[in-house]
């Protein structure tokens, strides 16, 4: 069963632990969120980097841009995922993402030659702001 959409080669793909979904990104910079069953893309993003939990719970995005986004998986039907999303802090495109063995952190490296650790909170819609 084929899906369907990616306009450019696919270059990391990550399973949900537990759901029939399917995040893929690629060299056309865009995160899709499939539905494998329904055979559907449920989502589509710009981004540069991806970078899943250890525990798979949340998969974090970064855009040319330079907003990261945390995106949580759900398990309500609607609403398949949420995400938090850190404002843009003028700091450039983020080139790569990294997240620990444990915890939330995530560190993200940018075209200027900085590395941002974040903390974020799950309970906020803004990284670092309450």
């Amino acid at each position: 069963m084929p899906l369907r959409g990616q306009t450019a080669p696919i270059t990391c793909l990550a399973f949900h632990p537990h759901l029939p979904l399917i995040a893929s990104g690629g060299q056309d910079r865009a995160l899709r969120l499939w539905h494998v069953e329904e055979q559907a893309q449920k989502l589509m993003a710009p981004i540069e980097a991806v970078v899943l939990s250890a525990d798979q719970s949340l998969l974090a995005s970064g855009s040319v841009a330079g907003t990261l986004r945390l995106w949580h998986w759900q398990d309500q039907g609607q609403g398949l995922l949420s995400f938090a999303r850190i404002p843009n802090q003028r700091l450039g495109e983020i080139t790569s993402l990294a997240m620990p063995p444990r915890g939330r952190q995530i560190a993200a490296a940018y075209v200027s030659g900085l590395i941002q650790i974040w903390e974020p909170d799950p309970q906020v819609t803004e990284i670092g702001k309450n």
